[in-house]
């Protein structure tokens, strides 16, 4: 799925600003974060309903983790299951 947004990355990269004088505001900063968050519920969107504690559980978190942090709860939801737990 990396290699897919990286590959989706490419082809709309971010902004870059391009000012005499480089940004202060926090716009880039801002396009930047509503890409990752992008990329987290697109994950949690792809997920089958097995994983809906884990789904709910990310999404009331403020600010959102990064994903693979989300990617670590869900193994963590795996090896739960797999071990009987």
């Amino acid at each position: 799925m990396k290699s897919l947004w990286e590959e989706l990355n490419s082809h709309r990269p971010m902004l870059v600003c391009t000012c005499p004088h480089p940004c202060r505001c926090e716009s880039m900063r801002a396009a930047r974060n509503f890409r990752l968050e992008d990329q987290v519920i697109q994950f949690l969107t792809g997920l089958n309903d097995s994983f809906a504690v884990v789904k709910t559980q990310v999404l009331l978190m403020d600010p959102l983790p990064f994903i693979n942090m989300v990617y670590v709860f869900v193994v963590v939801k795996i090896f739960f299951v797999v071990a009987g737990v």
